[in-house]
């Protein structure tokens, strides 16, 4: 039985990608906040959320997503319910 870490490569190139992924959703939330405080944008954290959720909707509807088991449905409607919430 292969482990993780070569099935996926080597762990610090993986977790690189992760570190990025976090950098860039903090700066998104500070940015989001200062533009709160400061400037007194109340919608600034709803739009946040409606672009990342259109985004999301934007890779699904293009093929990106992981068709392989049959989760590209799921997930679109999942994304639909989400934005029709009010998100």
């Amino acid at each position: 039985m292969r482990s993780l870490q070569n099935l996926h490569g080597s762990k610090p190139a993986s977790m690189a990608l992760n570190y990025v992924f976090v950098f860039f959703f903090l700066t998104a939330f500070i940015i989001g906040l200062a533009k709160l405080i400061f400037m007194g944008d109340t919608q600034v954290f709803n739009l946040m959320v409606t672009a990342s959720f259109d985004s999301a909707l934007q890779w699904a509807k293009e093929g990106k997503g992981n068709d392989k088991h049959g989760y590209r449905d799921e997930f679109i409607r999942l994304i639909y319910r989400a934005i029709s919430l009010g998100f």
